[in-house]
């Protein structure tokens, strides 16, 4: 498949209206959703090597001894999503 061809189906994709109902999201879950935003931050490990992912999970939240504790979610390879449970932290 050519770049041109490429294109084309791309072009031809799209939603639409009708294709896909909106639905309104709660004021609570807005909420929510950014104070969970507010608590959290993304780091990298800066390494040729892949960490062990469930190590570090596990091992992370026992350095940094936060007051409540740090939830560790792996996004990929050595990219970790660290989210706290309170703001001091």
């Amino acid at each position: 498949m050519d770049a041109y061809e490429l294109a084309q189906l791309c072009h031809t994709l799209s939603i639409e209206e009708f294709e896909a109902p909106m639905t309104k999201v709660s004021n609570d879950l807005l909420l929510e959703g950014e104070q969970r935003l507010r608590l959290s931050m993304v780091g990298k490990l800066c390494s040729t090597k892949q960490a062990n992912r469930e190590t570090f999970r596990v091992v992370i939240p026992k350095i940094w001894k936060t007051s409540l504790g740090v939830e560790v979610e792996v996004v990929k390879e050595n990219t970790f999503v660290f989210t706290f449970k309170h703001m001091m932290d």
